[in-house]
This record gives C-alpha cells, sequence and structure tokens, in this order.
C-alpha cells in the first residue's frame, strides 16, 4: 500500500504542459476535467503516504483517529485554501503597490501563509494551495497577467531544477544492480 501511494499522483506540471499545446485537440470541458484530476492526485497521494508511513512505523493504527484524518485532513485544506484565497483577492484588489514586480511577491506571502495556516491546523497543505491557485487562475483580479508570467517562470525554473537533482542522483554504475528492481516495481 505504501509502494502504492507513493507512485499513485501523477505528473501535474507535465499533464498541465500537455494540455497547453496548441495542437491538443481536447475539448475546454475535458482539458479541466483533467487538470483537477492531476492536480487532486498529489495532495491524495501525500495524505496515503502519510498514512501508510505512520502505520508501518507502528504510530497509527487502522482506527477512528485515521478515519478521522482522512475526512477533516482534505476538508480543512478545501476549507481554508478558498477562505485564504478570497484574502487574497481582497487584499490584491485594493492594495496600490508602487511598482507591478511586488504583485508576485505578495501572491508567494499569501501562498506561504496558505500552506503554513493548513498545516499547523493538522489540513492538507498542498490541496489547499493547489485550491488557492486554481481560484486565483480561474478568477478575474488586479494584475494578473503579471502573475502568470511570473509564475509560469518560476515553474519552468522548478521543473529544470527538479530534472537536474533527479539527475544528480543516478549513478550510471549502480543502475545494473537496481534494474531487477525497477522492472519489477514498474
Amino acid at each position: 500500500l505504501l509502494i502504492g501511494s507513493i507512485l499513485s499522483s501523477t505528473d501535474a506540471a507535465a499533464v498541465f504542459t500537455a494540455l497547453r499545446d496548441k495542437n491538443a485537440q481536447v475539448s475546454k470541458n475535458v482539458k479541466s476535467l483533467l487538470e483537477l484530476e492531476s492536480g487532486s492526485n498529489d495532495p491524495m497521494a501525500y495524505l496515503l503516504v502519510t498514512i501508510f508511513l505512520g502505520l508501518h512505523q507502528a504510530k497509527l493504527s487502522l482506527d477512528s483517529e485515521v478515519a478521522l484524518m482522512v475526512i477533516l485532513n482534505p476538508l480543512i485544506g478545501l476549507i481554508l485554501g478558498y477562505v485564504l484565497y478570497r484574502a487574497f483577492k481582497f487584499v490584491n484588489d485594493k492594495i496600490e503597490l508602487d511598482f507591478q514586480g511586488l504583485y508576485p511577491a505578495l501572491m508567494f506571502g499569501f501562498v506561504f501563509l496558505t500552506y503554513s495556516v493548513t498545516t499547523r491546523l493538522e489540513g492538507n497543505g498542498f490541496l489547499a494551495v493547489y485550491l488557492f491557485a486554481i481560484q486565483v487562475g480561474n478568477s478575474k483580479i488586479v494584475h494578473k497577467s503579471a502573475l502568470v508570467t511570473f509564475f509560469d517562470g518560476v515553474s519552468w525554473l522548478a521543473q529544470i531544477g527538479l530534472f537536474i537533482l533527479l539527475g544528480l542522483l543516478v549513478f550510471p554504475s549502480r543502475l545494473m544492480e537496481v534494474a531487477p528492481i525497477g522492472m519489477l516495481l514498474a
């Protein structure tokens, strides 16, 4: 179950990039559904990995505590993601900053606040931030073009950094040693 929950999430960045392709012949409704499904897999995988690691390390048992966690964790994430998005929208639409470049910093602050408050209250921080971002992406807010441009660049830098980091973790001399186990897992 632990290995299955670790492998269950999809690469949301790859799905989103593929759906943005102008040549992708997918209707708007199907694109929205695929984005929701792909983005919501990661928070649920995070929750399942946490539960199964706790079970494996004998810190948790399958009882009402785990059942309550499975219900409350995403619920708190959904509620706080939406509430803090509304707070961000109110502040972003009302405040007049001196420089256009400060609006992405304002949003970064709200993203960190959303994650921190949600996880502090035992909610799913990933889900809260995901819902926050979905709301920002699908609503009319002031300075949205600056935010989209900035975060598009940040997402590309994060993907490049991730793949460089993954590449640094590969030892070609050990590939043949781990290939049978990798094939079995795949």
